[in-house]
């Protein structure tokens, strides 16, 4: 029987995870999977035997305090590799974490395959020669990973991406927007929830003063506390949602969005946004000196254009942000070109049965 360890780290990750083991099982149902996980993974089958939750966070100094946490899962983890031997353990993205981990994985001569490359391309290309000494295989589902991989001799396959799989094939189509419905997608953790979402706050009443008529809803994460939600939103009138509310998004005519998974969501989804991130003043200036690209948002880095704008830091004022919200609802012109970038991103990404070809990959049908 085989015996395969899933580590995931953060939610979006965790999610790729659950798929992952679904697809494994799929093909073999007699694989046994343990991991490091959440519900997801949990309900797809796998023995979680470290809980992500509140381990996942943004920026180094917000990370200092999640030391103990991590330093007690690797060594549970560890613990676990070095009972049970597991014939491959398969590392998703989280690269401080996982890392540290496949050095240890290296040392006991376990298979190891890295789904979901960190973006070692935006800020630490250095670090792929560590892959090129630690990795067994790389899986990777943006287009353009495949050849930097390659370049580095790291064995590799893109296998496309997975949010392919994952949002019903039905509202990957094209289809009439409602341009008074807007989302507020403030990101999946509690952090980014109250640093960005205020700014989302304010740019949408601005935009109310112009569109009365505007509809607002925000697909509301479960790591983070509707509670909170509430207590940023104040009397605004906000329909909130269970994430990721891939209809509601598929119909709407525009999202406010934090940077990361959900831009290429939307982008699959076909729904124009505007990219607004921020993080503590001293971790963002330690990020812009060690950031290697000119973009943040994944929907532009795929795309290796500006398709939308990014307002971030000190640029994530609520007046330029709604401006251009307004701006772009009324310039039909405009919404025909953002609309045809946002298809071509889609078509680089792949096919569906990103999932089941990297399980295939993990269980060694190459």
């Amino acid at each position: 029987m085989q015996h395969i360890l899933i580590v995931a780290g953060e939610p979006s990750g965790e999610m790729h995870g659950a798929s992952l083991a679904k697809a494994i099982l799929n093909q073999n149902p007699k694989v046994r999977i343990a991991g490091m996980g959440g519900p997801c993974m949990s309900q797809a089958g796998v023995n979680v035997l470290v809980s992500i939750e509140n381990l996942s966070v943004v920026g180094v100094f917000e990370a200092i305090e999640k030391i103990p946490a991590h330093y007690r899962a690797k060594k549970i983890l560890e613990q676990y590799l070095q009972t049970e031997k597991p014939d491959t353990v398969v590392l998703i993205d989280y690269p401080g974490f996982n890392l540290s981990l496949a050095e240890s994985i290296k040392r006991l001569g376990i298979r190891l395959v890295y789904y979901i490359s960190p973006q070692l391309w935006a800020w630490a290309r250095g670090r792929i020669r560590k892959m090129k000494r630690l990795v067994d295989l790389m899986l990777v589902i943006l287009p353009f990973e495949e050849q930097l991989y390659q370049e580095a001799g790291v064995p590799v396959h893109f296998v496309g991406h997975p949010l392919l799989d994952q949002i019903p094939d039905q509202l990957l189509q094209e289809t009439v927007r409602q341009t008074n419905l807007i989302g507020l997608l403030p990101g999946s953790r509690e952090g980014e929830v109250r640093r960005i979402l205020p700014v989302m706050r304010d740019a949408a009443l601005l935009l109310r003063k112009s569109l009365p008529a505007i509809e607002l809803f925000l697909p509301l994460s479960p790591n983070v506390p509707r509670s909170l939600v509430e207590e940023i939103l104040g009397n605004i009138e906000v329909n909130i949602v269970p994430s990721p509310a891939y209809e509601l998004r598929h119909q709407a005519g525009f999202a406010l969005t934090a940077s990361g998974t959900a831009t290429l969501e939307n982008a699959l989804l076909g729904l124009p946004m505007a990219i607004i991130y921020k993080l503590m003043p001293l971790t963002y200036l330690i990020g812009r000196l060690l950031v290697q690209v000119d973009r943040i948002g994944l929907v532009n880095i795929v795309a290796q254009e500006d398709v939308v704008p990014e307002f971030i830091q000190s640029r994530a004022r609520p007046e330029d942000i709604s401006r251009y919200v307004l701006e772009y609802l009324q310039n039909p012109s405009h919404q025909k070109t953002v609309l045809g970038a946002l298809q071509k991103v889609q078509k680089s990404l792949g096919e569906p049965g990103a999932s089941e070809r990297a399980a295939g990959l993990v269980l060694g049908k190459e």
